[in-house]
C-alpha cells in the first residue's frame, strides 16, 4: 500500500488466472480496505460484489488468453471516494443496464441461475463502468464512503 503526495492511498496485486486467486486477491484487497479504514471494509456485501468481480475476471475475461494470463486488482482511496479496479487480458464487453429497483421482495423464479454477478456489483457500487489499460480490460467500481 502508498500513499501519495495527492492524498491518495492506492494498493495493488496481480494474481494468476486461476480460481484459487479469487480468495487471495478478495483477502488483499479487502484487507487494504480495512487498512485505509473504508468503512464498508467488513460489509459481507462489499466483500461478496469484489468477488464477483474477480470470479468474472477469472470465468469471462481471460478466455483465450495465455495460460500466464494475469488478473490487476487495485483499491484507491481519495478523500471519501473509493474505487476498486480488476484487471483482466479479455477482449471486454459492455456492462448490461442496472436493474431497476423494485418495491417488494423479489419472485424467486424470476432470479436468473447466471449472470446475477453484475447485478450485485450494481447494488453495491453506485458507479460501474468498462475500462481498458494498454491490452487489459475491466471493471472500475466506485462509491463514495
Amino acid at each position: 500500500m502508498e500513499s501519495r503526495s495527492d492524498g491518495c492511498t492506492f494498493a495493488s496485486l496481480r494474481v494468476p488466472n486461476r480460481v484459487e486467486s479469487v480468495r487471495v486477491a478478495a483477502s488483499f484487497l479487502m484487507e487494504s480496505a480495512k487498512n485505509m479504514r473504508v468503512p464498508l471494509a467488513s460489509d459481507s456485501l462489499f466483500e461478496l460484489a469484489v468477488v464477483e468481480a474477480l470470479n468474472n475476471a477469472v470465468k469471462h475475461g481471460n478466455t483465450g488468453a495465455d495460460t500466464d494470463a494475469m488478473i490487476v486488482c487495485e483499491l484507491e482511496l481519495t478523500g471519501r471516494r473509493v474505487t476498486v479496479r480488476i484487471l483482466d487480458q479479455g477482449p471486454g464487453y459492455a456492462l448490461p443496464a442496472a436493474p431497476a429497483p423494485t418495491g417488494g421482495s423479489p419472485d424467486i423464479l424470476a432470479v436468473p441461475e447466471s449472470g446475477y454477478g453484475i447485478s450485485i456489483i450494481q447494488h453495491v457500487f453506485p458507479t460501474v463502468r468498462t475500462i481498458s489499460r494498454g491490452d487489459r480490460f475491466g471493471l472500475e467500481m466506485s462509491l463514495t464512503v
